[in-house]
């Protein structure tokens, strides 16, 4: 549950940059003064409606939890509250993914991810007898990374 709420977050304020971020900086990627533009707009724009949505989300998340997926699910807003804050890193970390491949440096993205995969594996097999909070601490290190290699 907790994902799939973090998933329609991306799906909606992140994912239509990401779309265009790629091929708007492919088509710069000579022009650097171009680039810098850009990413202050884009920089801009998430500041404006990413950061602010992500943050209600969190901050109301014990209210909307049990309204729309009942009581049971009220052990899972901590959950929830910490993907949703530490996922605020994610757009910029989509932007440092398409310069980098706009640039034809994808294999410094993949060595990247590679390590904080491997890190991440390793903490959540000494954090998974502690529990889902500390567990979630641990995911969510890697979480904002887009870890999705389908995306290279």
């Amino acid at each position: 549950m907790v994902e799939r709420i973090r998933q329609s977050m991306y799906d909606v304020l992140i994912h239509p940059f990401a779309v265009v971020l790629y091929p708007a900086f492919s088509n710069i990627k000579d022009d650097h003064q171009e680039q810098k533009k850009i990413l202050g707009q884009i920089i801009v724009v998430t500041g404006t409606l990413v950061f602010p949505a992500i943050a209600g989300a969190a901050i109301t998340a014990s209210m909307y939890v049990p309204l729309f997926f009942g009581e049971a699910w009220k052990p899972a807003i901590p959950v929830l509250q910490l993907l949703l804050i530490t996922g605020g890193t994610t757009p910029f970390i989509i932007i440092m993914r398409d310069i980098l491949r706009a640039h034809n440096q994808t294999g410094t993205y993949l060595r990247v991810q590679t390590i904080l995969v491997a890190g991440n594996v390793m903490l959540m097999f000494f954090l998974a007898p502690h529990g889902l909070v500390p567990l979630s601490w641990d995911w969510s290190a890697c979480r904002p990374w887009p870890c999705r290699f389908t995306y290279i």
